[in-house]
């Protein structure tokens, strides 16, 4: 019997990918948002001697925002054949409008090939292919390209690996010269969908081509709890049924395993597939940690449009509440709209053309704290949204009509989140909220802002209507000049 070619996938493939992109795409360097140490191991076909076994590490960090860098490195051993890839990745990300972002990525490999024929089992040792020494050792240099693209939960990538195809350079000398490098096509799609406040849907897609010689397609599905655990199912075409699961132990530290049931004739002689990941994040300082949260509360899945429907629920909610009054120990809280405030102002000009003396103005109270509602913000930003100013001008019109009125705002937030960035972002709302009344006449003199974090609820943080009437700006009256 003779053989003139044989055909066969060069690179190794791993059913955790999807939990780290950046096994199989430079274009993914650095979109942890911090730097990332990822450890996989893969051993195929349990209990069959000499079967593959496969090693990834990889580390990975973002380098200023748009840019991230990388290394991978893949140890492949199939029986006598030996893999050693080392790659350095970079990549950088352009904004395309909000929540779409492109990605380009590209790394530079060498390839370390060795045929170790130290445990062969042969009927004839003297046979040449055992005596080749040196020429059964080869090194080559590649490259990998690939592109992400990311907008609102979906992410789509591609990439092309080994892209200097060595189809005409000899691979090896001597008798193994047939044994070239080939290029390989892949991508995925992923999308996460929010199913409730704890649980969500991940599915996913992806693919791996070898022009001529074969197209294989990973169907997956996952359900993630609390963004902390997820289960999950996925076909390999032609090959295995895998079902995994990840846990993320804590904010540094996550691990997943995965096992393989083959669909070959080989699974009845084997234990499967496993597979094993261990993944680190290195956070930094309070930067670091702000804006992996953003990252973290975006991967939720709650969109711009999900947070505009919730928002409409509450403020139909305020309204019935229009006139609550919420006393806490140390403090009163009085909810204000701007009704009431056109009502003051009002009986300010009545009083003023009148000169009546016993008509009094019911203004805001000295040191009282008081909410006006309907102030609203776009998500996780001190940028105030557009149907609030209706409500701001209403403020501006009571400034006026009181302009001997000392006022300080004060910004609060619910509990989502770390407590250094919800004070950095109360801060901010408060000093938005100044800077529009200074913008429309109001003198900068008379006004202050203090922002005082998650650390001043008036409900709980278990709920949505709680954390609604939480995260609000409150006016207080300091004195009158």
């Amino acid at each position: 019997m003779a053989s003139s070619s044989i055909f066969a996938q060069q690179l190794p493939a791993a059913d955790l990918y999807f939990n780290n992109l950046f096994f199989v795409n430079p274009a993914t360097a650095g979109d942890a948002g911090c730097p990332r140490f990822a450890v996989l191991n893969r051993r195929q076909w349990v209990n069959i001697e000499s079967a593959p076994m496969t090693s990834f590490f990889a580390l990975d960090m973002p380098v200023k925002g748009k840019l991230g860098v990388g290394m991978n490195l893949v140890f492949d051993q199939t029986s006598f054949l030996r893999n050693v890839k080392g790659s350095i990745s970079a990549r950088y990300k352009l904004k395309l409008r909000n929540n779409q972002h492109l990605s380009v990525g590209i790394n530079t490999a060498i390839y370390d090939t060795y045929l170790n024929f130290a445990n062969v089992k042969a009927e004839d040792y003297s046979d040449d292919i055992l005596l080749i020494g040196n020429a059964n050792r080869a090194l080559a240099i590649g490259a990998d390209f690939g592109i992400n693209y990311q907008v609102k939960n979906w992410q789509i990538g591609a990439y092309h690996s080994q892209l200097f195809n060595n189809s005409k350079q000899s691979y090896f000398n001597s008798t193994l010269s047939s044994y070239r490098m080939q290029a390989h096509y892949g991508g995925y799609i992923t999308y996460k969908k929010m199913l409730n406040e704890s649980f969500s849907m991940l599915p996913r897609i992806g693919f791996r081509y070898l022009p001529g010689v074969y197209m294989q397609a990973d169907l997956g599905v996952a359900m993630e709890w609390k963004n902390k655990v997820n289960v999950g199912l996925m076909y390999r075409t032609q090959e295995t049924v895998s079902a995994s699961v990840y846990y993320k132990i804590n904010d540094m530290f996550s691990f997943a395993y995965s096992y393989g049931y083959g669909l070959q004739g080989i699974s009845a002689y084997s234990g499967g597939t496993h597979e094993v990941m261990l993944q680190m994040l290195l956070r930094g300082k309070d930067k670091d940690k702000e804006e992996w949260m953003i990252r973290q509360i975006d991967s939720l899945g709650l969109t711009l449009k999900d947070l505009d429907g919730r928002n409409k629920k509450l403020d139909s909610l305020n309204k019935d509440l229009e006139k609550r009054v919420v006393k806490l120990e140390e403090m009163s809280i009085q909810y204000v709209d701007s009704i009431t405030i056109l009502r003051m102002i009002q009986t300010r000009v009545k009083f003023v053309q009148d000169s009546l003396d016993q008509v009094q103005a019911p203004q805001m109270r000295k040191g009282k704290r008081y909410v006006i509602e309907n102030i609203h913000f776009e998500f996780n930003s001190a940028k105030i949204k557009k149907e609030s100013e209706i409500t701001l001008d209403q403020v501006v019109t009571y400034l006026n009509a009181y302009p001997n009125v000392i006022m300080e705002v004060d910004g609060h937030t619910d509990a989502i989140g770390s407590d250094a960035a919800n004070q950095k972002l109360s801060v901010a709302r408060a000093k938005a909220v100044v800077k529009y009344l200074v913008d429309h006449g109001i003198s900068a003199s008379r006004l202050s802002h203090r922002g005082y974090g998650e650390t001043m609820p008036v409900d709980v943080n278990t709920t949505d209507a709680g954390r609604a009437l939480n995260r609000r700006i409150e006016f207080i009256i300091l004195r009158e000049n």
